[in-house]
């Protein structure tokens, strides 16, 4: 497995699935953040969307694996590998340095608590798909459509938009959908789009709300959701299983 973290992907490779209807709500790097999951799905719940997907790294960062993998499984149909999914499951001195010394701690705790039965599932989530409804695609990918585990980000935004282009064209889909950055982003141009939904478990754009998207395929929309979760609760788990403060003072800042 570990030629993936530099793998180039061509269309060939690519897993095809089909939606269940237009509405579709769009996840991302839960990193084990139980509690901004729960108040995710909650508020996904009240939306009735027709479908959850999710753009990977459900692992990482946060203690509360099993639970966090047993939610995701339960609520969500169709999910890419992340680049700390694949750490979990593949944690040795080649991954390793990928890291910083913060998510190297979470990924050893988190290999010393999860069980079998959810390292399999990790392990057999493929790393990009290739989502259909009628006679739209939707290439739905960790980052970069071609390098998986690449951030799709400039040193600022007029930057991250001609990355955005390059790899709209790569993709070759209507849609291209990618977490990894942790901040939200939305680019139409020519009729197809790039969605990156920002972080369930740990947001980076200095707003310390969840975040999701909400993406129509019948109109060629999408919109960033934000939503409250309790923190502290996450600072209890850190606490209680010995990793870093700067885990969860993070969190409090949107960082």
């Amino acid at each position: 497995m570990n030629s993936l973290l530099d793998q180039q992907v061509t269309a060939i490779d690519i897993k095809e699935a089909d939606l269940a209807g237009s509405n579709i709500a769009v996840v991302s790097d839960i990193h084990a953040n139980i509690h901004a999951l729960n108040a995710v799905l909650e508020k996904i719940d009240e939306l009735g969307v027709d479908e959850i997907i999710c753009s990977g790294d459900t692992a990482g960062y946060y203690p509360r694996i099993n639970e966090t993998i047993e939610l995701v499984r339960k609520k969500i149909r169709y999910h890419c590998l992340g680049n700390h999914d694949f750490g979990l499951v593949e944690f040795c001195g080649i991954t390793q340095p990928r890291f910083n010394r913060f998510a190297r701690q979470a990924l050893r705790l988190q290999r010393d608590k999860i069980t079998r039965e959810n390292v399999e599932w990790l392990a057999q989530l493929p790393i990009r798909l290739l989502l259909k409804w009628e006679d739209k695609k939707i290439y739905l990918v960790h980052g970069h459509p071609n390098k998986p585990f690449e951030y799709l980000m400039g040193y600022n935004e007029e930057r991250t938009r001609e990355l955005v282009r390059d790899a709209v064209e790569e993709a070759k889909t209507t849609f291209l959908i990618a977490g990894h950055t942790h901040v939200p982003f939305i680019h139409h141009e020519n009729g197809k789009m790039y969605l990156n939904p920002g972080s369930v478990g740990q947001p980076r754009d200095k707003n310390p709300l969840a975040s999701f998207a909400l993406l129509n395929l019948k109109k060629n929309s999408a919109t960033i959701q934000r939503v409250e979760y309790d923190i502290e609760a996450v600072r209890s788990d850190i606490e209680e299983h010995g990793l870093p403060k700067y885990l969860w003072e993070r969190l409090e800042k949107g960082i």
